[in-house]
């Protein structure tokens, strides 16, 4: 996101709606690698999704991060990767 518009909320929104449209779709959690200096997304991160485990190797920590329960649906237990 381009510095002008950070901590305006907007990560946070794009944070939830994706972790809820993930969830809706049947799956489970979401796993993020993000630059071991980049503390802002881990602290995002962390503050959307606050448990699931986290590994760090070679500069990059690897979050997973647990989505909200929904039905129980065909496929699910699924998993999204994205970067920051």
């Amino acid at each position: 996101m381009v510095d002008a518009y950070h901590r305006r909320g907007i990560g946070r929104e794009l944070l939830t709606a994706l972790a809820d449209r993930a969830a809706q779709r049947g799956l489970r959690t979401l796993t993020a690698d993000v630059l071991a200096e980049n503390v802002g997304a881990q602290a995002l991160l962390r503050a959307v999704f606050p448990d699931g485990p986290t590994r760090r190797a070679h500069g990059v920590l690897t979050l997973t991060c647990r989505l909200p329960d929904h039905a129980t649906r065909p496929g699910q237990g699924r998993e999204l990767a994205v970067a920051c």
